[in-house]
């Protein structure tokens, strides 16, 4: 059987990270964790990788790419990247769910207490403020709330515990950390998935099943889901003299 190299990349947020994948499993990864590196050192590490793998561009079996919701800037330079490599290799095209991923990797790596409850898993990114991009699943990887915008409190996360008749909630991705204060006296129905910051080794699994179900982007006309529009305002008129 051929082995498959998946090339992945995860821009979504402030971590640049670039993975490849072999048979669905990491094989190597490259990381930085610095705001605003994510031009300079995306294909840096794609190529560091590739020659620490002895491989060409050409011996990839698919090119995959977190797709969003995340940073508007990361997402662009990520996307941008991938396609040039697709459109220059024809190498197909696979766009994953980056709240998907951060789900995926705590029920496959991390097994929340068992209690005999019934357990949601609940990702978010940040969005500034008190604001996340959020999706919730079951312990099965269903989806039971699609990707959404929402502020988040106390309130959010009772109604949600509420709605799909949940014992707790299990809360991923690195919007945690600003829902510490809300949470005191509440250990009992949220939990804290080790999980927090996104990383290209996420992806590998799901790339793997992507590409074998040949879950294709469509290279000339994928886009990055921002999920929430940017804000860009108008540059205020200035008269000179």
């Amino acid at each position: 059987m051929k082995n498959q190299y998946h090339l992945l990349l995860e821009t979504s947020t402030r971590i640049c990270s670039v993975g490849l994948s072999k048979n669905g499993k990491i094989w190597i990864l490259k990381e930085a964790n610095q705001r605003d590196e994510h031009a300079s050192k995306l294909t840096l590490f794609i190529e560091e990788i590739l020659n620490l793998a002895q491989l060409k561009m050409t011996d990839l079996s698919a090119v995959a790419v977190s797709k969003g919701p995340g940073s508007y800037t990361g997402l662009r330079i990520g996307l941008s990247t991938a396609k040039g490599i697709c459109y220059a290799t024809q190498l197909p095209l696979l766009g994953l769910s980056t709240l998907k991923a951060l789900v995926r990797e705590t029920l496959v790596y991390w097994s929340a207490p068992s209690l005999n409850q019934k357990t949601v898993y609940l990702a978010m990114l940040d969005a500034r403020r008190m604001d996340v991009y959020a999706a919730l699943y079951d312990e099965r990887m269903h989806c039971l709330k699609e990707d959404h915008f929402a502020t988040v409190s106390l309130d959010y996360l009772e109604d949600l515990q509420s709605t799909y008749n949940a014992d707790r909630i299990c809360l991923i991705g690195n919007a945690v950390e600003k829902l510490t204060p809300l949470l005191e006296g509440k250990e009992k129905s949220f939990i804290i998935s080790p999980i927090q910051n996104n990383s290209a080794k996420f992806l590998a699994g799901l790339a793997e099943d992507a590409f074998n179900q040949r879950q294709f982007e469509d290279v000339a006309y994928m886009k990055p889901f921002y999920l929430k529009k940017p804000h860009i305002t108008q540059p205020k008129s200035r008269l000179f003299k």
